[in-house]
């Protein structure tokens, strides 16, 4: 075993008979010695029994001696009594116990290296050497974390933290410890609340959030935590912009004076198909997609968003055959807003009334200056629309009567609880007979 020179300082702490000794271990060997690693307690007279420090050179001697090796003086303190024996005096503040170490085995493949040293001490400090650090910040019982930092750095940095209770996520109290309250808790950002990590988030990039969301599970649920994001996308719609806005996984999605013509169907699908379920809404206004881009953007919502909510087509072309994949596959689907939308024929719209009769939940549609769905389109349908409450029609100049009134609200919608007629010739019988009914109605007809 490598001869190592020990310093052992006897610090009067306690008002009983026992010390806690300060040790300055300094060896020119790689590893400690096998006495010191299979020691289990750092206290008096357990450790080292046989051999007591001169008070004059600190030199180790042997208990039984009365004089020193080293200096040849007296190893009896005042009154003929060892160190000991000495009348306790009074410290100012607390001190812990301090170890030392020239070297520090650690393993270069693990990341961290635990010690259970049992230290009866409540007072904090830290020491210094050979590029560790080594600090304890209360005392009894505690572990401690030795945080291996990368190759590059020379110095190690050690801290304790408390013990975790694995199921309740809590630091264990140990009953021989201080309170609770008093003992440091190490707390990673993973740690923090959702309301947190999204404040944090709002503060990003969308590619940022998008990459963040790719580290762990955890992180990716966090993006998807606030239903209502909203994205709007304006100007022109390129294959990446589409992809970094569909990655956040919105729930609302605007595409507002969008020129994408220089989209594929494909490109268009794939963007699309980052989403998925959390779409709700989506908006499309006034977009210059052509009508392949514009099919294929609802084709991809009819595959990809199931759990889409609301529907609005603004200014833009569209086939009934497209907007009918939307409703069959949309079960969830309450709102459907089309104004100005061309390309829908009058049979495709009958199927399209058809499959909205079947929605248990739908309630609200709007059609506005639609040429190929007149209001008399609505009247042609055999199948109620029993669920629907709202409806809102804007034509140019397209004559109502009372007859045409009251089978749409007998055969075709007779829950609804609103009506909204524009740009519709109408004459006063038609106006009363609405009144009667107690709906509430907005007007902006011309009256013969």
């Amino acid at each position: 075993m490598a001869s190592l020179k020990t310093l052992l300082s006897i610090w009067d702490l306690q008002e009983d008979d026992e010390n806690i000794r300060e040790l300055f271990f300094s060896s020119k060997s790689n590893k400690l010695s096998s006495e010191f690693c299979s020691s289990q307690d750092l206290k008096g007279d357990t450790f080292l029994p046989d051999l007591e420090p001169c008070p004059s050179c600190n030199s180790l001697n042997s208990s039984k001696s009365s004089w020193c090796t080293e200096c040849g003086k007296s190893l009896l303190g005042e009154e003929g009594r060892r160190p000991e024996q000495q009348p306790k005096k009074k410290q100012e503040g607390d001190f812990a116990q301090n170890l030392l170490l020239d070297d520090i085995p650690i393993d270069s493949h693990r990341s961290s290296l635990e010690l259970d040293i049992m230290i009866d001490s409540s007072s904090t400090t830290s020491s210094y050497c050979n590029g560790y650090t080594y600090e304890r910040k209360w005392g009894s019982s505690s572990r401690y974390h030795m945080w291996q930092k990368p190759s590059s750095l020379k110095k190690l940095s050690v801290s304790s933290i408390p013990d975790y209770d694995t199921e309740m996520n809590t630091p264990a109290i140990d009953s021989n410890s201080i309170t609770a309250q008093e003992q440091p808790l190490t707390v990673s950002f993973i740690d923090l609340p959702n309301e947190i990590l999204l404040f944090i988030l709002s503060f990003l990039s969308p590619l940022d959030v998008a990459a963040f969301g790719l580290v762990c599970t955890r992180f990716r649920q966090i993006s998807m935590l606030d239903y209502r994001k909203t994205i709007v996308l304006r100007g022109s719609l390129t294959k990446c912009r589409l992809k970094e806005a569909t990655m956040l996984q919105p729930s609302i999605l605007v595409l507002k004076n969008c020129k994408a013509s220089s989209l594929s169907v494909a490109e268009i699908d794939k963007g699309i198909s980052y989403i998925g379920n959390r779409l709700k809404r989506l908006v499309v206004d006034m977009c210059d997609m052509g009508s392949s881009g514009s099919n294929g953007l609802l084709s991809a919502v009819a595959h990809y968003c199931p759990s889409l909510t609301s529907l609005e087509l603004h200014w833009t072309f569209i086939s009934g055959s497209h907007l009918l994949q939307v409703v069959k596959a949309c079960k969830s689907l309450e709102e459907l807003c089309l104004t100005d939308v061309s390309g829908i024929s009058l049979k495709e719209w009958h199927k399209v009334i058809k499959r909205l009769a079947l929605l248990k939940h739908f309630h609200d549609l709007s059609v506005a200056l639609c040429p190929e769905v007149p209001l008399t389109a609505f009247l042609l349908s055999s199948q109620p629309l029993l669920s629907l409450r709202s409806l809102k029609i804007r034509q140019n100049i397209n004559k109502v009567t009372v007859e045409d009134i009251h089978a749409l609200l007998t055969d075709i919608a007779p829950n609804i609880a609103f009506i909204k007629l524009e740009c519709i010739e109408a004459d006063e019988e038609v106006l009363q007979y609405i009144e009667s009914k107690g709906i509430g109605l907005q007007l902006d007809v011309m009256v013969n």
